[in-house]
């Protein structure tokens, strides 16, 4: 199921997680087996829904692990809709039982989406993206082979901001690595997505 929906995923979040399965192979037996007969049997006894939380702690120490490593998920750009149409035609092939070459052939449908890059300007020519995030701004300017953002849109609560709301999407949407960050000035409509956008690309 994990790799016949990555496809889907990609399509749909542009990202995959590659450590999607070991978790699930972690947490789905545990929860299965572990934390909900605890919890059904704390209807019981109550003292069981403490062990079900101590059990569910340490499985989301492991889960933080898995989440925490720099290769965790897997991001791409936007495919176009003929590719994402093949990718999934591709899976449903692969998930078949049909004849291993067949299968492969299903494979080979999935090889545009995964190699898909975003069209660039022509050398010579540059493209500028102003991106919408209400109050202050935050500006992409892309060439044939360098992208420079200019300046990254202001924090919108103490847990999020621009940054993490609309650039990074946007970034990864695009599957776009910038060479530069400029900030203006450090006012927080400025400033304030760069933590974001500066966590995602070092």
């Amino acid at each position: 199921m994990s790799v016949c929906l990555a496809p889907l995923t990609l399509l749909l979040f542009h990202q995959v997680s590659v450590v999607g399965l070991f978790a699930n192979l972690l947490a789905v037996p545990r929860v299965t087996l572990v934390v909900t007969p605890l919890c059904l049997f704390g209807l019981v006894l109550p003292f069981a829904w403490s062990v079900a939380a101590e059990a569910l702690q340490l499985l989301v120490c492991l889960l933080k692990v898995c989440a925490g490593v720099s290769w965790a998920q897997w991001s791409a750009p936007a495919a176009p809709l003929w590719a994402g149409a093949a990718a999934l035609v591709g899976m449903g092939v692969w998930a078949m039982r049909v004849s291993m070459w067949l299968r492969w052939f299903g494979v080979a449908l999935v090889l545009p989406v995964l190699s898909w890059q975003t069209p660039r300007p022509a050398h010579g020519t540059f493209e500028l993206v102003g991106a919408d995030m209400g109050q202050g701004h935050a500006v992409l300017v892309r060439t044939a082979t360098h992208s420079l953002l200019y300046d990254t849109g202001p924090p919108y609560s103490a847990e999020t901001d621009a940054g993490q709301r609309v650039l990074v999407p946007l970034l990864r949407a695009w599957g776009e690595r910038l060479d530069r960050i400029v900030i203006s000035h450090q006012d927080s409509d400025h400033s304030g997505g760069a933590p974001a956008v500066m966590a995602m690309q070092p």
